[in-house]
């Protein structure tokens, strides 16, 4: 997949993207680490080129010849979330590559410190997009069923309620599910008696907040029952988990993603956590900024591949993770434990 692509062509790129992602899991972890180092060259030389903020910071790894000094990577100092705060204009890039798309802004939620500003590029969404429809695939989700999405301001309609259309890839026949939008605020009992009137399959909602609406239904004795939650925006644990399923039958589907670097990290069919490295490289570091040993907890730093806009180079979150052993499925991709 090429770093400069036309995004003229959006819907064939996506299914291009995707259908990679689908050949990808399965790769080496010699070929993963080969196709992450061809893109964050690029990265590299793009930042360097077009982006203030990053003009000597790359210095280390950046030859005068053009080529990437990679055993010198941990010489690039980490950005931190103040960082992005007190040089906004400088980590913007002054142009981002032929087909990257138009640019966005928006805040992030500050659930790991102050709200930040970011941008980011259409290719992002794109890449993002065909990253959620994997772990769909990994977790036999069926884009034919109805979802819920109850995390939107969607208080203009009545009941807070806004249909959205099929959620699945527009050039998959079996993307014949309808999806709905939810503003947070809907009451315990119409979004009960919603959920069971429209057969939904799937809802995406924060694990804490879905657990609370789990003990409120329990509490008045409301059993509206689906298959899985999406769940997003913070960890979800085993009493997340017990809830769920005592009160709804339902399984939990955990994403791991930031809005500083889009998808982190996705599970699979055996509920491993697999790091999405066809579009992000993830360091763990422990206190000394050496990378983790499996079970070695380290502060989360990544390097989105696909973020031309406001690159963020060995950004460091604010989680802490550590590195499971490689899972059974047999994907060579990193665990996170």
């Amino acid at each position: 997949f090429e770093f400069a692509c036309p995004m003229s062509t959006e819907g064939g790129l996506q299914r291009q993207f995707y259908e990679m992602l689908m050949d990808s899991q399965w790769w080496s972890a010699d070929q993963l680490r080969n196709h992450q180092r061809s893109q964050l060259s690029q990265l590299l030389h793009h930042a360097k080129a077009n982006v203030p903020f990053y003009e000597h910071r790359l210095d280390a790894v950046l030859m005068p010849s053009g080529d990437i000094d990679w055993n010198r990577w941990r010489d690039i100092p980490i950005v931190r979330r103040q960082d992005l705060a007190e040089h906004r204009s400088a980590i913007q890039a002054t142009q981002v590559p032929p087909g990257h798309g138009a640019t966005e802004s928006y805040r992030s939620s500050g659930s790991t410190g102050t709200p930040i500003e970011i941008t980011v590029n259409g290719l992002v969404t794109l890449v993002n997009t065909a990253l959620r429809w994997r772990y769909h695939s990994w977790n036999s989700l069926s884009w034919a069923e109805p979802m819920v999405i109850w995390q939107l301001d969607a208080q203009a309609s009545p009941g807070g309620i806004v249909p959205l259309g099929p959620w699945g890839p527009k050039w998959s026949p079996e993307s014949t599910g309808v999806s709905w939008g939810v503003g947070k605020d809907i009451d315990t009992e119409t979004m009960a008696s919603f959920l069971t009137d429209s057969r939904s399959a799937y809802v995406n909602r924060g694990p804490k907040a879905m657990h609370v609406f789990a003990l409120d239904c329990e509490r008045l004795g409301l059993r509206p029952s689906f298959d899985a939650i999406l769940c997003q925006g913070e960890a979800c644990d085993e009493s997340d988990r017990e809830a769920f399923h005592r009160v709804f039958g339902a399984r939990a589907v955990e994403l791991y993603s930031a809005k500083e670097s889009g998808h982190i990290a996705h599970p699979c069919e055996h509920g491993s956590l697999h790091l999405a490295e066809e579009a992000i490289f993830v360091e763990l570091l422990n206190e000394a900024g050496d990378p983790c040993e499996v079970g070695e907890t380290g502060d989360v730093t990544v390097t989105p591949l696909y973020f031309t806009a406001q690159p963020v180079i060995r950004y460091q979150l604010g989680d802490m993770a550590e590195y499971a052993p490689p899972c059974a499925c047999g994907r060579k991709s990193r665990v996170l434990g």
